[in-house]
């Protein structure tokens, strides 16, 4: 389903290179797989990306922003009831800052962080659990 990535580089005044990078899908399960895709692509970007370049270039390359784009960004049947309670029927009740997160918040980067290392344990299990 994925179909390019793009990236540029952007270095700032103070010297501090951005990774950016813009994601196309032609498919993506947006309520049960989304997460998971933007997931492997941050730590794609900075464990093979922005680390390696910043290893050619002997800067320090950091995550940018990272645009995702899928031409059918879609919700399956069997998720629309628990899409619905958890997000449509709320959203005349909720702020954009409510239905959204901001990576630059350290709250939120505090609970990816978090779910970072649970998801690393469950594919390390996952590996274990399968090898050979």
């Amino acid at each position: 389903c994925l179909q390019s990535l793009w990236y540029r580089i952007m270095e700032d005044e103070e010297g501090v290179q951005w990774l950016n990078c813009n994601i196309r899908f032609r498919s993506n399960d947006a309520w049960g797989a989304s997460f998971m895709n933007m997931f492997g692509f941050i730590r794609f970007n900075r464990e093979v990306i922005a680390d390696e370049v910043a290893r050619r270039s002997g800067k320090e390359v950091r995550l940018g922003r990272m645009n995702w784009q899928a031409d059918s960004y879609h919700i399956y049947g069997r998720d629309i009831a628990q899409a619905k309670a958890m997000l449509f029927d709320r959203i005349d009740t909720m702020s954009l800052e409510e239905r959204t997160f901001n990576f630059g918040d350290d709250f939120i980067r505090e609970m990816y962080e978090q779910a970072e290392q649970a998801a690393l344990m469950k594919i390390k299990k996952y590996d274990e659990d399968h090898a050979n």
